[in-house]
């Protein structure tokens, strides 16, 4: 399995991840994953999630939208989870631990 992901926009408002079967394999991909997003903003901001994929076989392919919950605005100013200071060094934490 292979998973990429960028930034896109103007300014850069939307994250993306495509994630592609390993051809060699065929082995598929994986019912869930997780990805992380480093965010600096002092602001309230919107969190949507939309899934796009296609699902094919060599005889056919289709098509499949969703999203996943309403759409959730983020106020980074109240506390959640693990709370890291900027200064830190990231590679200290073991974030992927």
């Amino acid at each position: 399995m292979r998973i990429e992901g960028s930034a896109r926009g103007t300014p850069k408002s939307k994250c993306i991840w495509t994630m592609a079967e390993n051809e060699d394999s065929k082995a598929g991909l994986p019912l869930d994953f997780q990805v992380a997003i480093i965010l600096h903003t002092s602001k309230p901001f919107e969190l949507k999630v939309d899934i796009e994929s296609e699902i094919a076989k060599w005889w056919k392919s289709k098509a499949v939208e969703s999203t996943a919950g309403d759409p959730r605005v983020i106020d980074p100013t109240v506390p959640r989870g693990k709370q890291y200071s900027v200064g830190e060094n990231l590679e200290d934490l073991k974030l992927a631990s």
